[in-house]
């Protein structure tokens, strides 16, 4: 298959191969979910990005047809009956078990291992090792040039062959099976959220990726190699395995936007935020984007967002908050009043930037209304009789709090004295000029600490080291949704505010 393939392209792949064109109607692909035994659909129209192994429900053979019908000619019973055989799952590394009823059941296999991101690291520097042997590399590269034009299927299952001379040497270091029961195990474990956020088990899975699939290097590319005497491993991958993602785009602030409006696009694994943008405004047929529109991300905890850079890279992430855009539906789509003539005005005004002097003076100015014994004395009264008690009600009275100063300073720089206004300010606070300035930065760590701090914490004279380390879980919202749509609404889902350290 191609990296991009769809999950649908896979369930065809597999009717095509079997002979079996029925799989396309029972067969569904499915991943685990936790360790109760559930599982939980891919959809159809789900890439398979960089999984290389795959579970199946609804199929009660994995053997081609011709095969199978010699298999049930033999397992018919002396009464002409056949045997049921019990509902299972597959996975595609092994050949389907072949149903005994009269023999006792096999012992259940154990569980594999569940490794450390230390430990995970350690495994693919050994395989790393062996894969990058001249001897393996030289064997990889005859299969290419002889049979990878010539015999696409053999050379697949001789590159496997291939591939697991090495992994049967090295999975049974960690626990695994040295088998194709052993790599899928293996590669269940790469997909856990705690390593695919690790930037090394990233690099040295490209690595092991180019040592595996790319095309064979020229003699003048190899005769590089041994001259400067380096390594595969420790040399920068010229192209790096492009696959397509799905990313989801959000609005950064929800106040002026329908609840939960999203847009998802379809972009290469390799795109900068200028390409996502791109593809936004193409899917929308909104090109007026591409001139307003800015991808953010949030910064520190006080509400302010940081701007991506046009060049910057995706770097595997799947979800992008955005600021500027009226909306997220596609031009057609849009059965909007038009703009007030306020609204056009606040527009115009955001276009003309406060200078870095302004943004500091108007946070020195907040800084003084924050430091008001009064409203320290308020923020510290709701802490007691809300935070815990009624932590909605809490979010929304800390908010009109806040703004019991904020609508006092915002108009004297050109802001509303409202939340629209707030926003407005927050959007001016992410300008690179602004991130990087020193003072900026400590005046915003100040006005963090005056805002969200607990109140031990605020009423001591830590040094400001010492009191991030001090830093008290805050609120989160946590989106849930079915694992599997099909007897349920699409897209249902469900909200919780819960604290950032919650189980």
């Amino acid at each position: 298959l191609k990296s991009s393939a769809s999950m649908l392209q896979v369930k065809q792949a597999l009717a095509t191969q079997l002979g079996k064109p029925e799989l396309l109607r029972s067969c569904r692909l499915v991943e685990r979910v936790g360790s109760s035994g559930a599982f939980a659909s891919f959809k159809d129209t789900e890439k398979i990005g960089s999984r290389r192994s795959l579970l199946i429900l609804g199929v009660d053979s994995l053997r081609p047809a011709g095969e199978e019908d010699e298999v049930q000619h033999t397992d018919v019973d002396s009464a002409g009956e056949e045997p049921v055989a019990p509902a299972a799952s597959y996975d595609f590394s092994v050949a389907a078990p072949r149903v005994m009823p009269e023999k006792p059941k096999r012992p259940e296999r154990p569980a594999p291992p569940t490794l450390s991101l230390a430990q995970t690291l350690q495994l693919q520097r050994d395989l790393l090792q062996g894969f990058s042997k001249p001897e393996f590399q030289a064997q990889k590269r005859n299969l290419e040039q002889t049979l990878r034009a010539t015999d696409p299927k053999k050379f697949s299952i001789e590159r496997q062959k291939l591939f697991l001379t090495v992994q049967s040497a090295v999975l049974p270091k960690y626990g695994f099976e040295g088998s194709p029961r052993g790599v899928f195990d293996m590669m269940q474990q790469f997909e856990s959220d705690a390593f695919v956020t690790s930037s090394e088990f990233l690099q040295q899975g490209q690595l092991l990726n180019q040592l595996l699939f790319s095309a064979a290097p020229t003699d003048a590319a190899s005769t590089e190699h041994t001259q400067e005497g380096k390594k595969p491993p420790n040399q920068k991958p010229k192209e790096e395995p492009v696959i397509d993602v799905e990313v989801v785009l959000r609005h950064a602030v929800e106040d002026d936007h329908p609840r939960d409006e999203e847009a998802r696009v379809n972009v290469k694994s390799n795109a900068t935020m200028k390409q996502v943008k791109e593809a936004l405004a193409a899917q929308l047929d909104r090109k007026d984007l591409l001139k307003t529109l800015k991808l953010v991300h949030r910064v520190g905890d006080s509400g302010a967002f940081a701007s991506f850079k046009d060049s910057e890279k995706l770097n595997g992430r799947h979800s992008i908050l955005v600021l500027g855009a009226q909306s997220l539906r596609p031009a057609e789509e849009e059965a909007l009043p038009e703009p007030s003539p306020r609204k056009a005005k606040v527009d115009d005004r955001e276009m003309l930037l406060l200078s870095v002097k302004d943004c500091i003076a108007l946070q020195k100015d907040l800084l003084q209304g924050f430091q008001d014994p009064a409203f320290q004395a308020q923020r510290k009264l709701l802490q007691r009789t809300l935070q815990h008690q009624d932590p909605k009600k809490f979010a929304i009275e800390r908010q009109n709090l806040f703004l019991s100063v904020q609508r006092e300073v915002l108009p004297k720089y050109g802001f509303e004295g409202t939340p629209k206004g707030v926003f407005d300010m927050m959007r001016q606070f992410d300008r690179p000029e602004l991130v990087q300035n020193t003072e900026f930065q400590q005046l915003g760590w100040v006005l963090n600490q005056l805002l969200f701090s607990e109140e031990s914490e605020h009423d001591g004279h830590q040094e400001p080291a010492r009191r991030a380390k001090q830093e008290q879980p805050r609120e989160v919202e946590v989106t849930l949704r079915h694992a599997v749509d099909e007897e349920h609404p699409r897209d249902e889902e469900a909200r919780v505010t819960v604290r950032s350290n919650a189980t």
